[in-house]
């Protein structure tokens, strides 16, 4: 229905929720060509910041309804604005030339304190 519509601005609210892998990275590529091809401003809520890394040009990093980081995506999904918003450590970090998340357990963070 998003795609009839034809619209200059498409906001999506969890659009990949329960889909599988494979059909997450179709639907947000396609989402991706959109803006590329046809000039289309998306904005999206996504709860997977490795999905907001891949797709997003930025990102707004947001807890209980205030914002903690704007900008960039390589200049928002840091390791200090993860542990802002989330409460929990993360390496971040350039692979392939994308940003990775990739969450700490808290039972690990809790082994390296004691």
């Amino acid at each position: 229905m998003v795609l009839a519509q034809d619209a200059d601005i498409i906001l999506l609210d969890e659009p990949v929720n329960h889909l599988d892998l494979r059909f997450q990275y179709s639907v947000l590529e396609l989402v991706r060509d959109l803006t590329i091809q046809r000039g289309k401003t998306v904005i999206s809520v996504l709860h997977d910041l490795n999905l907001a890394a891949t797709f997003a040009d930025d990102v707004v990093i947001m807890r209980e309804g205030r914002t903690i980081a704007n900008g960039p995506t390589e200049r928002t999904i840091t390791r200090e604005n993860v542990m802002a918003a989330f409460e929990i450590e993360a390496d971040v970090f350039a692979r392939d030339g994308r940003i990775v998340c990739l969450p700490e357990p808290k039972r690990t963070q809790q082994a390296l304190a004691s």
